[in-house]
C-alpha cells in the first residue's frame, strides 16, 4: 500500500463510507478535506500517481479511521485504518478471488479471521502476522 501520499490528487469529497466518529454515544461526521489538499482530520477520495484509490478519513495526512482502499489491480481493503495502515476490523478481497474477513494489526491480518478461498475452502481461526496459527474450523 502507498503511504507516501506526495503525489495525488482530491478527486472527490468524503463519502457515506467515510467521516464517521462515535463520540459519547453519538455518531459525528468528519468534514471535507478542503481544496488545499490538506488532509487533516477530514473525509476525501484521493487517487495516487500508481492508480491506486483511497476513500475515507485522513489524520494528520495518513489513512485513520473508516476507509476504502483499492489498489490499480482491483485488490483491496475495506475496513478501519490506524496511521496509515489496516487495523481493526475489515475485509481484504484479492484479484485471484480470495477473500479474509477479519481483524487486522498494522497491516497484517492478526486475530480472529475467516479466509475464504476461490474454490469455496475456509479456513477460520486465529491469525498472527498474516498466518493462520489457530484454526478452530476447516471446510
Amino acid at each position: 500500500m502507498d503511504n507516501h501520499l506526495s503525489l495525488y490528487k482530491v478527486t472527490t469529497k468524503g463519502s457515506l463510507l467515510s467521516g464517521l466518529i462515535l463520540v459519547a454515544g453519538l455518531v459525528l461526521a468528519l468534514p471535507d478535506c478542503p481544496e488545499n489538499g490538506e488532509l487533516n482530520n477530514c473525509s476525501a477520495a484521493i487517487e495516487l500517481d500508481s492508480g491506486s484509490r483511497y476513500v475515507g478519513d485522513f489524520v494528520n495526512g495518513l489513512y485513520e479511521g473508516q476507509g476504502e482502499y483499492t489498489y490499480s489491480d482491483g485488490e483491496g481493503y475495506v475496513g478501519t485504518f490506524l496511521d496509515g495502515k489496516f487495523h481493526g476490523q475489515g475485509t481484504y478481497k484479492y484479484v485471484n478471488g480470495d477473500k479474509y474477513v477479519g481483524e487486522f494489526k498494522l497491516g497484517k491480518k492478526s486475530g480472529r479471521g475467516v479466509y475464504t478461498r476461490a474454490d469455496g475452502s475456509i479456513e477460520r481461526g486465529v491469525f498472527l502476522d498474516g498466518r493462520l496459527i489457530y484454526e478452530s474450523d476447516r471446510k
